[in-house]
C-alpha cells in the first residue's frame, strides 16, 4: 500500500508540473521573465579603412596587392565580400561586412580590427597610372610597361595571328 501512495504523488506531481508548463505557470525562474529577444536580422554595412598599402610583386607580369585595414563596429560584424571594379584608370574595391546578431552582440571597448589582402586585377593594362580607392581611402601605383603576359606580347609583336 505504501508503494502504490508513493506512485499516486508522483504522478500527480508530474502532472501538475505539466500543467503550469503548459499554461506558462509560475514555473520561470527569478528574473526569467518572457523573453524579450529580438529575432536574428543580418545587417549589412561597409567597412570603415583607414590606410591602405600597394605591394608590388616582383614578377612579370607585375602584381599589385592592396593591404587594406581597419576596425569593425563590433565583435561579431566580420568581413563579408571584397569586390574590385575599374573605369580606366581608377579601381574602386568595396569591402562589405556583415553581422548576424547586431543587436545582441556584447558590447566591447576593445577594437575589433581587421586587414584584408586584395590582389588587384591588372593583367593586360597599359602602361601609366592608376588609382585605386578602398572604402574613401585612395593610393595611386604606376605601371612603367604595358602589363601583359608573355604570350599577349608575342602576339601584339606580330599582328597577322
Amino acid at each position: 500500500m505504501r508503494m502504490t501512495h508513493k506512485i499516486v504523488v508522483m504522478l500527480s506531481g508530474l502532472a501538475l508540473i505539466a500543467a503550469l508548463i503548459g499554461c506558462g505557470g509560475a514555473t520561470t525562474m527569478p528574473g526569467a521573465g518572457p523573453s524579450t529577444a529580438t529575432p536574428v536580422r543580418a545587417v549589412r554595412g561597409i567597412a570603415f579603412v583607414e590606410e591602405i598599402t600597394l605591394l608590388t610583386m616582383e614578377s612579370f607580369p607585375v602584381q599589385i596587392v592592396v593591404v587594406a585595414k581597419g576596425t569593425l563596429p563590433d565583435i561579431c560584424t566580420k568581413i563579408d565580400q571584397v569586390s574590385q571594379n575599374r573605369v580606366e584608370n581608377v579601381f574602386t574595391v568595396t569591402i562589405t561586412t556583415l553581422s548576424e546578431q547586431a543587436e545582441n552582440c556584447p558590447q566591447t571597448e576593445l577594437l575589433n580590427r581587421f586587414e584584408q589582402s586584395i590582389p588587384l586585377e591588372i593583367n593586360g593594362l597599359p602602361k601609366g597610372a592608376y588609382t585605386v580607392e578602398v572604402n574613401g581611402v585612395s593610393a595611386t601605383f604606376e605601371l612603367a610597361s604595358d602589363n601583359l603576359l608573355a604570350a599577349d606580347l608575342a602576339q601584339a609583336g606580330n599582328p597577322s595571328h
